[in-house]
């Protein structure tokens, strides 16, 4: 889905045209509703040798789900790593990868497509630019309102139906490293 099938759907339903820029805000104004329920991942590579070191993370990421310790050659999960206010620090020298959730990232034209979200969101993303721009025009607008509240429900349900699939274990845990 791209913006301009978001621009099209909202021009239907509301019967009049939208300026390009003021969709993309919409657009990417959602996406930061969105946030970290988008469930997408990212992963850092990190050698600590300061163990008394904060590392920050980039700005994109907004919660560390897992840190992954590299011994002889085997992966493990390190469970010692603290983690505050966008910065990681880590007891312990050695190989790590830190596995966090991310933001989406925003588009920059009206034309490209939203590919690094599930398209399980793309309903919610609709809705969104629907109460968006009614409530643009007037701010007492009970009708934005609704869509936002049909924005909230269809992106809880993605993000429950999206985490309630599982995947097998491939790692050990360390307790204590």
């Amino acid at each position: 889905m791209t913006g301009t099938d978001i621009q099209s759907y909202v021009e239907t339903r509301l019967g009049r045209t939208f300026e390009p820029d003021s969709m993309l805000l919409a657009i990417n104004e959602c996406l930061d509703e969105i946030a970290d329920l988008a469930l997408l991942y990212a992963t850092i590579d990190l050698t600590v040798t300061d163990t008394e070191q904060w590392y920050a993370l980039p700005d994109s990421f907004s919660t560390v789900e897992h840190v992954i310790i590299y011994k002889n050659g085997k992966e493990y999960y390190y469970e010692g790593w603290i983690y505050r206010n966008g910065s990681l620090r880590i007891p312990n020298e050695g190989s790590y990868r830190i596995v966090a959730r991310k933001m989406p990232e925003y588009i920059t034209d009206i034309a490209q497509p939203l590919n690094n979200i599930h398209r399980m969101y793309n309903n919610a993303i609709k809705y969104y630019a629907l109460g968006w721009v009614r409530e643009n025009e007037d701010l007492d607008d009970q009708t934005s309102e609704k869509y936002y509240e049909k924005f909230n429900n269809k992106v809880v349900r993605a993000a429950e139906k999206l985490i309630s699939t599982k995947s097998p274990a491939k790692v050990q845990v360390i307790r204590h490293a």
